[in-house]
């Protein structure tokens, strides 16, 4: 019985590399001494440690193209970004075997979807994403099972961290020929920031607002597809609805929300990106709950100020309120699929949130905040700001 997560030697050494001084250029000799020279080889659009006209052996090619692993979806591409190789190293796996960039996991996932899971601090760090774009151009538009591409992963993962210059190498325009459905475009020239995941329909602008990416980068998301601030997920909502208060108690991904991630109603929404997602249409449009982005904001403050603390920061600059109404004052009065207007909503959802306090204390038999809920207590009236009214 084989012991060990793999039974390849390039595999083992891979693994093993970041935990050992020499381990990055155990990995580089391996492939130096299993490559040959071969004058018919295409030398790479990129910088290689390896000498112009290196070729993988028969051997170590399919050393390079082969899957271990729990999985049997581990090549040793995919093992040294997940253990944040030196992009040198990378370039020479690309250098000898381009192909390995194109192998995905078992959930469609191509080697630059996990890099793009990783936080981009250095350059290096970018170095290695665009490595494997040089290798595999059409990797940007590649979808994983949830159609999910790099770009999604970009956002969803470490978004802060990305730079302009990245994001903006990830929007270029794109052959037509390497999407399905390019004709739903419109007639603009198609590029990564104008496809939808297939969960909820999301584009990679509702992952960057949702996941706190730049503002930089958010323009640059809009200026690739400026049809995105009015383009709605499959339950017709925006991306300022979602950055509004459609987000609270959901992920933009689909997938189960971290629950230990900070509440959205607790986090500081920024003037600057409401201004950039705010036009007419993304105010007037309504969601399949017939819920506007007023509502969505009402929604959120009335959570946000039944929970808010003496000394909180307020989450939204009521100036916003004022912007929303002079793109689209009658949403005052548009009543959701329950019959709610914004109104409503400021006063429903607080009242929602003290029954939730109400169950909490009665089944846990305890006292929240010096509080108790069991004895008809529970905070004062809620009162939102007079400004707000």
């Amino acid at each position: 019985m084989v012991m060990g997560r793999y039974i390849g030697t390039l595999h083992k050494i891979c693994e093993g590399a970041s935990n050992k001084k020499s381990g990055w250029n155990d990995v580089l000799s391996y492939l130096e001494v299993h490559s040959i020279s071969d004058k018919e080889a295409h030398n790479p659009p990129f910088d290689s440690p390896l000498p112009p006209y290196s070729a993988p052996s028969a051997g170590l090619k399919k050393e390079l193209l082969d899957r271990q692993g729990p999985r049997k979806e581990d090549t040793p591409l995919r093992i040294i970004i997940r253990t944040s190789a030196p992009s040198h190293i990378v370039a020479a796996m690309l250098h000898l075997c381009p192909e390995t960039s194109q192998v995905p996991d078992s959930r469609g996932r191509l080697p630059l979807h996990l890099a793009c899971r990783k936080p981009t601090l250095q350059s290096e760090d970018e170095m290695i994403i665009r490595l494997l774009v040089q290798a595999h151009a059409r990797g940007i538009v590649h979808p994983d099972v949830d159609g999910r591409i790099p770009l999604h992963y970009l956002m969803w993962y470490h978004a802060s961290t990305r730079s302009k210059p990245l994001v903006e190498y990830f929007v270029q325009p794109v052959p037509a020929a390497w999407l399905e459905d390019a004709e739903s475009f419109g007639g603009q020239p198609p590029s990564a920031a104008m496809i939808t995941d297939s969960r909820n329909g999301c584009l990679p602008l509702h992952y960057a607002i949702m996941e706190g990416a730049s503002k930089e980068v958010i323009k640059t998301l809009l200026q690739a597809h400026p049809l995105s601030r009015s383009q709605t997920d499959k339950q017709g909502r925006t991306a300022l609805s979602w950055y509004l208060g459609a987000g609270h108690g959901l992920h933009v991904s689909g997938e189960a929300p971290d629950p230990n991630a900070v509440p959205l109603y607790k986090q500081k929404r920024s003037n600057t990106i409401l201004s950039l997602l705010l036009n007419s249409k993304s105010a007037r449009l309504v969601d399949s709950k017939g819920r506007s982005a007023l509502h969505w904001v009402c929604h959120l403050l009335g959570i946000h100020y039944f929970y808010k603390e003496e000394n909180e920061v307020e989450c939204l600059n009521l100036e916003l309120i004022k912007s929303l109404l002079d793109h689209y004052v009658d949403a005052l009065l548009l009543q959701d699929q329950n019959g709610m207007t914004p109104l409503h909503l400021l006063f429903g959802a607080a009242t929602v949130e003290q029954d939730k306090a109400f169950l909490r204390i009665e089944r846990n038999k305890t006292v929240r905040n010096g509080v108790d809920l069991r004895n008809g207590g529970g905070k004062g009236g809620f009162e939102p700001p007079t400004a707000l009214i």
